[in-house]
């Protein structure tokens, strides 16, 4: 399993509730359509950053999904919200998960 790992702000323009619901939208359109896609979790941090944990099956499907996104017409707008100059991206191997 690969866990990409986003970490960026949202443009001063952008509103947290708007920027969810065009999440959403990309989730339903595009993300769950993608081979190798298992989940994603989107949160907040008290400094303004905002980060996407998304599970893939493995690398080769996590770099492929990035590759169809940017020719993905319905992605313009949410790519809109954020500041690009802050994003970061990792995509972390060897995960391990631990549950109650």
């Amino acid at each position: 399993m690969i866990l990409e790992f986003v970490k960026f702000k949202l443009k001063k323009d952008t509103k947290k509730e708007d920027f969810l619901k065009e999440t959403r939208a990309i989730h339903d359109l595009f993300l769950k359509k993608q081979d190798g896609f298992i989940s994603r979790k989107t949160a907040f941090s008290n400094n303004e950053y905002c980060f996407d944990l998304v599970e893939w099956e493995d690398m080769e499907k996590a770099k492929n999904a990035i590759k169809s996104f940017e020719i993905f017409e319905g992605g313009e707008r949410w790519m809109n919200m954020i500041d690009i100059e802050s994003v970061e991206m990792e995509h972390l191997e060897g995960v391990v998960t631990y549950n109650s």
